[in-house]
């Protein structure tokens, strides 16, 4: 009986030795299984990090990048704004030059008038009288060519007004050509 006892409990043993390695062998395959979760995840991390380090270095070159534009569109408009006040100063002193002989043109022009006025009346009162002399002649042509004169100073004037609003034109033509330009770098960018 003792030896069926020491049997048995030898059997009871040897179960009990089975199912601890059962066990153990269970627990080896969940190890070996976080194992690879573990490996799994730090390699996820590793990746994450790099993943990070490139969108990181990709934000400060991006950064960098919009930095150096905004100096450089700043330049350019300075630059843009230091020609705009030069042609704009330069469009002025035409425009006033243009003026100022306009005004000297129509002066010119408003006296002519009136001395033609006058000698037209002078000619027609002493083609009525009908006693022409030279001197009388010479007044005449004298009459004539101021009319001519007077013709001439009004067309004159008239291509002097084209010419400063041809300046004009231009001027605004270049200040909007210039604005497009800008513009459309701007957008390139």
């Amino acid at each position: 009986m003792e030896m069926e006892q020491m049997r048995d409990s030898l059997k009871q043993t040897m179960n009990e030795l089975q199912s601890v390695t059962l066990s153990l062998h269970e627990v080896e395959k969940q190890e070996a299984s976080l194992q690879i979760s573990l490996t799994l995840s730090k390699q996820e991390c590793k990746t994450a990090r790099e993943e990070l380090r490139a969108v990181e270095n990709e934000m400060i070159s991006v950064k960098d990048q919009y930095t150096e534009d905004v100096s450089l569109l700043k330049l350019k408009l300075e630059e843009y704004s230091t020609k705009n006040i030069q042609l704009d100063k330069q469009h002025r002193e035409v425009v006033a030059s243009y003026k100022a002989e306009l005004s000297k043109i129509a002066n010119t022009n408003k006296r002519l008038e009136d001395n033609n006025v006058n000698l037209q009346k002078e000619i027609k009162s002493l083609k009525s009288e009908g006693d022409f002399t030279e001197l009388e002649h010479m007044r005449i042509e004298k009459a004539e060519l101021l009319a001519k004169i007077s013709k001439d100073a009004s067309d004159n004037e008239r291509r002097l007004r084209e010419s400063v609003a041809t300046c004009t034109a231009r001027f605004e033509a270049e200040i909007i050509t210039e604005k497009v330009r800008t513009k459309d770098k701007r957008y390139r960018h």
